[in-house]
């Protein structure tokens, strides 16, 4: 300022637009920083809750796990620290210097630097959500004890996993492993697709409309498991709740809970969306088989009534002679 007021400059004078991007460059920092902070209290306390122990003997033994997502939080964190310093740097340095040349340089560099620390920063949130993730499932370890305590997790993630379960696996009859009914009923058009364009027949439409009500009746299955998820889902979401009607220390932990068992059901629900549209694509390709198939039918017929026809009348013309 002094340098100003003489009508000097020097090379620590910063333009008010670059002194105002960098303050703003570090409120964000902050901003993002705060965020984070949250996050990693939040998994503290999750911590905390779950390895208290009244007994200081089994607390100081009591370890939660150390989950490979935290470790890379952890690691984000830093080199998200490091970017942000030469960050800033780079902003002093291009506020400082003059010419062309440089500033352009500088500016590919803190384009670059600006890149490396929001993909830096949006990866050390992915982290610590998986962290908080793996702390609910892994629960802690115990040093007299080999097996995983699994505490914060309820019934209602239990009945969701099992749902989901039984949706999927499909036992094959006579036989222990499972049973693919896509694959299963995919190979099945495709070998009933092969026989009726090497030989049409009309007997081909019974195995082709009894395909076609199985797939229907799959789908409706399909659907009834969807509309089972949809009504369990909206079961355990705590927007369901009435606030005046429910414990206020019940709707934060179901709150907290409902994350980890939301996950799974939208899981399954892909799962069964995509295994409705398969049945659907079959289903399309049985409708199309049964009309090619009648068209073949029709124009075998149509061809064995000509030679049946041209038959008849040459004989009848010859025979008398």
């Amino acid at each position: 300022l002094l340098c100003r007021e003489n009508g000097t400059e020097t090379p620590t004078t910063r333009p008010d637009r670059i002194q105002h991007e960098i303050v703003s460059s570090a409120e964000a920092f902050c901003g993002e920083v705060e965020a984070i902070l949250d996050q990693t209290e939040e998994l503290h306390k999750l911590v905390s809750s779950v390895t208290a122990s009244d007994d200081p003997i089994s607390a100081y033994n009591c370890r939660p796990h150390l989950p490979t997502s935290l470790v890379a939080a952890f690691e984000g964190i830093l080199g998200w620290f490091v970017l942000k310093a030469k960050e800033l740097s780079w902003m002093n340095r291009f506020a400082a210097e003059s010419g062309s040349l440089y500033s352009g340089n500088a500016e590919r560099r803190l384009h670059r630097l600006k890149e490396a620390g929001g993909l830096t920063s949006r990866r050390v949130r992915e982290h610590l959500v998986r962290a908080k993730e793996d702390i609910i499932m892994l629960g802690t370890t115990r040093g007299d004890s080999e097996r995983i305590i699994i505490a914060p997790i309820g019934p209602e993630f239990l009945a969701a996993c099992l749902m989901s379960s039984l949706q999927n696996s499909v036992p094959a009859p006579g036989a222990e492993r499972k049973l693919d009914l896509v694959a299963h009923y995919r190979s099945r058009t495709s070998r009933l697709w092969f026989d009726t364009n090497r030989k049409p027949e009309r007997r081909a439409f019974v195995a082709i409309h009894a395909l076609e009500e199985e797939l229907e009746a799959l789908r409706v299955v399909v659907a009834s498991q969807q509309h089972l998820l949809r009504s369990y889902q909206r079961l355990l979401s705590p927007l369901s709740f009435g606030s005046r009607t429910t414990d206020r220390l019940y709707y934060k932990e179901r709150k907290a809970s409902f994350n980890l068992e939301n996950k799974c059901i939208r899981r399954q629900q892909r799962r069964l969306a995509e295994r409705d549209k398969a049945l659907a694509i079959l289903q399309r390709k049985a409708r199309t088989l049964r009309d090619e198939t009648k068209q073949r039918i029709e124009i075998l017929d149509e061809g064995h009534g000509k030679a049946i026809r041209v038959f008849t009348i040459v004989t009848l013309f010859f025979l008398p002679l």
